[in-house]
């Protein structure tokens, strides 16, 4: 790559990551400020959300610096400091896409089956529990495998020296693609799949209930003028 390309790869993300890092944290402020938006199942979920997309925008933010010194432009840091934050990375981006995936389901037992406040209230704690406990699992999996390193342009799944094609000259992270799927592709590509169906079925549930209320609407109408006539 050219010097203007590794520029770029190295300040873009700071310019995105920051502009996300800043949203979520006015979100996080939001919700924490208004006792009664704290008392809500949904607004506490999206809390989870907003929580685990600061840490995912820290790490973009984060870029380059924290990975070893002189393994790309701007890096200052050391495998310890990429391994912080390819953890946090990755805690933070698989907690984002699952909260995603609770507070679709939430949509759906609330619009789709009619779930009551109180019943949804008393699942909050797993709807919480997954998303944290399959995050943190993976985040930790990967720091014990030693997986973390330079990914172009921020520390997460990856091989270090970049340029290694053997296990011998691979510090850390030879078979990183394996783990890039397990822990970053594959969970993304369910999580969509799954808000896309059951943002489907919401969809349909709701346009049948609205084109029944209008039904009911039009028959009631109806009999009113015929009454009147």
């Amino acid at each position: 790559m050219s010097h203007i390309q590794l520029l770029f790869l190295g300040l873009a993300p700071k310019v995105t990551g920051c502009t996300s890092l800043l949203s979520s944290s006015y979100v996080v402020i939001d919700v924490l400020k208004d006792t009664r938006k704290r008392q809500t199942t949904y607004h506490r979920l999206l809390l989870g959300i907003s929580i685990s997309d600061i840490l995912y925008s820290l790490a973009f933010f984060l870029g380059t610096w924290p990975m070893p010194r002189g393994s790309a432009w701007g890096a200052i840091g050391s495998v310890f400091t990429c391994d912080i934050v390819g953890f946090v990375g990755q805690t933070g981006a698989a907690g984002t896409f699952l909260y995603n995936v609770t507070l679709t389901t939430y949509y759906l037992l609330m619009l789709k089956f009619r779930w009551e406040t109180r019943r949804l209230k008393r699942i909050e704690p797993l709807l919480h529990a997954f998303p944290l406990s399959i995050s943190f699992t993976m985040s930790i999996i990967g720091l014990i495998k030693m997986q973390y390193g330079g990914a172009v342009y921020l520390c997460w799944i990856g091989k270090y020296p970049a340029d290694c094609d053997s296990p011998e000259m691979c510090q850390r992270g030879y078979n990183y693609v394996k783990y890039r799927y397990a822990f970053g592709y594959a969970p993304v590509w369910l999580s969509l799949l799954y808000l896309t169906i059951v943002m489907f079925v919401v969809y349909v549930s709701v346009r049948k209930e609205e084109q029944s209320s209008k039904l009911a609407d039009y028959v009631e109408e109806d009999h009113a003028n015929e009454a009147r006539e």
